[in-house]
């Protein structure tokens, strides 16, 4: 429905203050009346806009990680996996997405179509190509280069772990190279927390580059 940035605030900081350049994006979503694949478009040039601003600071960006926490994830996932007739109009260079860093997605919304269903503007039953399209799963492998990062907290009460797990499987048998942390006790929001993943996610990054 929403993307506020502000819950991720902490996180930047952390990576930022370790030396990882950061830009921490705010997305449309369906209470603003947008619908899919429009959020998709707002990743993607939220990642190039990113790029293009550190390269105009006279830095080589590498890798270029995105990286989303819930409806994010899912939104990032299909970002990096090249989600067909996903890109929109976006005034920065195209950039490539090296990476990502998904935290408690759902990957497929018709798995909480409830929910999925005022984004995608059409039930399941209605448009059942759209719904295929938005699902990670349908394009897992498109680029099966791309390292993911999976996480999820084991006491998620909103997203369940098996989530993260189902995508996790079908990423390596995509060929993937495939982290997956499930972080004891953390609920849907405290994964994002430096304390919950702040260490991994500086190391992963840093074996990146």
């Amino acid at each position: 429905m929403t993307a506020d940035r502000s819950g991720l605030a902490p996180l930047a900081s952390y990576l930022s203050d370790r030396g990882i350049a950061v830009a921490n994006a705010t997305i449309r979503g369906a209470a603003a009346d947008f619908r899919f694949p429009g959020p998709v478009q707002d990743v993607m040039c939220a990642v190039d806009a990113g790029v293009e601003r550190i390269r105009r600071l006279g830095l080589t960006p590498a890798p270029v990680v995105v990286m989303g926490h819930s409806s994010g994830a899912h939104l990032s996932a299909l970002a990096v996996l090249g989600a067909v007739g996903a890109r929109g109009d976006c005034p920065h260079p195209v950039s490539r997405i090296d990476a990502a860093l998904l935290l408690s997605g759902i990957y497929d919304p018709a798995l909480a179509a409830d929910v999925a269903q005022p984004l995608m503007g059409a039930t399941p039953a209605d448009d059942p190509a759209g719904w295929r399209s938005a699902s990670a799963l349908t394009w897992v492998a498109n680029r099966p280069d791309v390292p993911v990062f999976l996480a999820h907290g084991t006491g998620d009460q909103l997203v369940p772990v098996s989530f993260t797990t189902r995508f996790a499987m079908a990423l390596e048998r995509a060929g993937h190279a495939v982290r997956v942390d499930i972080v004891a006790d953390a609920d849907h929001h405290e994964i994002y927390t430096p304390d919950s993943l702040g260490p991994d996610v500086v190391d992963w990054i840093t074996t990146l580059a």
